[in-house]
């Protein structure tokens, strides 16, 4: 049966990275709800984009016949909308399974693809000898087993339906996006108006002067008188001298040893005479 969010969580599942991540949430203190959708394909994904090209080239695709429940972006994107606007109580961390109606295996999903755009059914590449050998990846493991959810709880609960209850609906809006995007140009949005602020900067003439700000003028009463403006301060005149400034103690030591010098010169002089 398609599994609730009620059923048990083995955790040593391919699913442990991301059972290990809404525990987390869960010890939280936060409120609000973790949705478990399923697959999720539309024009926007790169992944489908990748898988369509394999398509293109003829490119074998890894095989996939369990039944697995698939989701269009669109319609994810309104469930979790509808989780937004709720008017209901959230105490925790709620989980919320969404998902299209009619679930299909990955086989099943890349011949529809093939088919939105154009193209004969793929083929699908098989396990040779050496794949014994090699590591099974996530992929391999996912592409073996059963993922088909239970989405009543949402549609019962708030009303949300999705608007792609099949792989071929969700398939014809995915084309759409591409073809789309494939006749429209992104730069015509850029050119195609008229950029009427860069107009007015390239007209504006930076070479004419910009008249003087206007002061607003005060009513002559409301004025305040000026302050008087204050006496300029005439310096005082020096004090009367007092008679010569006295030698400081270098100039008195240099005229002691010029006195000293004379008297020595003096009695050399006389000590040349009387000899």
């Amino acid at each position: 049966d398609a599994a609730s969010e009620g059923d048990a969580d083995v955790h040593d599942s391919d699913y442990a990275p991301m059972l290990r991540a809404e525990s987390i949430l869960r010890d939280s203190s936060l409120n609000g709800f973790i949705i478990r959708s399923g697959y999720v394909y539309g024009g926007r994904s790169a992944d489908i984009a990748a898988l369509a090209d394999s398509i293109k080239r003829s490119q074998k695709l890894p095989a996939g016949t369990e039944p697995a429940s698939w989701i269009h972006e669109d319609d994810l994107a309104a469930a979790i909308l509808a989780l937004l606007e709720t008017d209901d109580e959230v105490s925790g961390i709620e989980i919320i399974n969404a998902a299209a109606d009619s679930p299909c295996s990955p086989n099943d999903f890349a011949a529809a693809l093939a088919r939105s755009i154009g193209l004969s059914e793929p083929s699908y590449a098989s396990d040779g000898f050496l794949s014994m050998f090699r590591e099974k990846t996530l992929r391999d493991h996912l592409l073996a087993r059963t993922n088909v959810i239970d989405s009543s709880r949402i549609r019962e609960g708030l009303g949300w339906q999705p608007s792609h209850s099949s792989i071929e609906s969700g398939l014809e809006a995915t084309a759409l996006v591409w073809r789309m995007k494939d006749a429209l140009n992104p730069a015509d949005s850029y050119t195609s108006y008229h950029d009427k602020a860069a107009e007015a900067i390239e007209a504006f003439a930076y070479d004419i002067a910009l008249p003087e700000p206007v002061a607003a003028e005060t009513p002559a009463a409301a004025m305040p008188a000026a302050a008087p403006k204050p006496a300029p301060v005439t310096a005082a005149a020096p004090a009367p001298s007092a008679g010569p400034t006295p030698w400081n103690e270098d100039d008195a030591k240099r005229e002691e040893r010029r006195l000293k010098a004379l008297e020595r010169k003096a009695k050399r002089a006389a000590k040349s005479a009387g000899g």
